[in-house]
């Protein structure tokens, strides 16, 4: 594996960990959302463990992808994501 990839990964955990400061304001944050405090801890939990398993995965899929596309595919993850989660908030009651 090439060594920019340790980079990328220690990247990806301090990014990762930024996610754990939502321990912090959780309480005003379930409050202010209208969630239980469980329910918001469970939704800070998906977050930390997809963002620590789903990163690695990207950053070695787009190894050899050439810098300059990497940027630029984002908006379209971005709007994937976004019609998925229409798709399904429809579809639920």
């Amino acid at each position: 594996m090439p060594p920019v990839l340790y980079l990328f990964a220690l990247c990806n955990l301090v990014i990762g960990s930024g996610a754990f400061v939502l321990g912090g304001i959780l309480v005003p944050l379930s409050d202010s959302l209208n969630v239980s405090l469980a329910a918001a801890g469970q939704v800070m939990t998906a977050y930390a463990i997809s963002t620590a398993l789903l990163a690695p995965v990207l950053i070695i899929a787009t190894a050899r992808w050439p810098r300059v596309n990497v940027p630029s595919s984002w908006p379209w993850l971005y709007l994937a994501r976004d019609a998925w989660f229409a798709r399904s908030r429809a579809a639920s009651p």
